[in-house]
């Protein structure tokens, strides 16, 4: 497996390919952001290359959180493709998303390494903050139960 992630520039826009997580707890979902954005996003990274979508999930979950997932924890949830202008660049995300269950949600750090912040955000208050994709106000709830397939086009 290579360190490189799946980040592809094309001379229309960027591709990347991302595995990312919902953990809910009782009412409301993980979401991340930084100090950097003012907007909240979906927990996970991009895929390396050689990497599969599970692999970059067990990776990226006990990289930001520090939890070491068993295969009871998760299940496949669905895919978000996300299309949306950053900076002036389009972008195509296609996010493999996984529903992670823990034992303790209380217990995640309020911040990883690398900068990301963690937050709770109750889902009756998605449409009150800036979340992306954007369709996640209205159907991150759909990821409870089920695999979903949304599509997101922001541009």
């Amino acid at each position: 497996m290579s360190n490189e992630d799946l980040t592809i520039s094309t001379k229309n826009g960027i591709f990347n390919y991302r595995s990312t997580y919902f953990i809910f707890n009782q009412d409301s979902i993980l979401l991340t952001s930084n100090k950097y954005e003012d907007y909240y996003f979906m927990p996970g990274g991009r895929v390396k290359f050689g990497e599969t979508a599970q692999n970059a999930l067990l990776r990226e979950v006990e990289e930001e959180i520090n939890i070491k997932l068993d295969t009871n924890q998760f299940r496949f949830a669905g895919i978000i493709e996300n299309y949306f202008t950053l900076n002036g660049n389009k972008s195509h995300e296609l996010n493999m998303c996984f529903h992670v269950t823990i034992e303790d949600p209380n217990g995640i750090p309020d911040t990883d390494d690398n900068g990301n912040i963690f937050s709770w955000v109750k889902l009756s208050k998605m449409n009150d903050i800036q979340v992306y994709p954007k369709i996640l106000k209205e159907k991150a709830h759909l990821f409870k139960a089920g695999i979903h397939n949304l599509v997101n086009i922001d541009n």
